[in-house]
């Protein structure tokens, strides 16, 4: 039995013109040898800002984004409200592991989504080991990572809610 905590997927959805443009990183994964699409991952620090190395990157890529807890919805909490199933158990067999899932959305114009594409993309030297890219949200629904997909539904999931109510 593996002790791990909760930690933190930060969805960061960036809508433009309708379409939802959702922040993900690439990883070398050495347990599955290759090269992983998920979404950020971190903790809560006592403030209640979203930490980490995928933080710190984020914040180097995306300087006007705050991503402290004035500004992240839990979507969870929206789906489940504040009870057990609050929080993501991906491997409950062998490990105590959880996952909040929470959400970040702006709406950008079309010139704020290309300045911040180009900043995504942006070569580096030496090549960082967390490099970012930006996925609308049905090339989100075609990733294989688990916590992105549970993610990426709940998120449809509250946006269909959401256009309904």
């Amino acid at each position: 039995f593996v002790l791990r905590g909760t930690g933190v997927i930060c969805m960061v959805a960036l809508s433009c013109e309708g379409v939802d443009h959702i922040i993900v990183t690439h990883q070398v994964r050495p347990s599955v040898g290759k090269l992983v699409t998920e979404l950020p991952t971190g903790l809560i620090d006592v403030s209640g800002n979203f930490r980490g190395r995928c933080a710190d990157a984020l914040e180097r890529i995306l300087p006007s984004v705050s991503l402290t807890q004035r500004y992240l919805v839990d979507l969870l909490g929206i789906v489940f409200g504040e009870s057990q199933f609050a929080r993501l158990y991906p491997t409950p067999q062998s490990s105590d592991e959880s996952t909040r899932v929470l959400v970040y959305r702006q709406i950008v114009t079309q010139s704020q989504l290309s300045d911040i594409m180009s900043r995504v993309h942006q070569k580096r030297s030496p090549p960082p080991p967390i490099t970012f890219s930006l996925l609308t949200l049905n090339e989100l629904l075609q990733q294989n990572d688990v916590k992105l997909l549970s993610a990426a539904y709940l998120y449809k999931k509250v946006l269909e809610l959401k256009n309904k109510g």
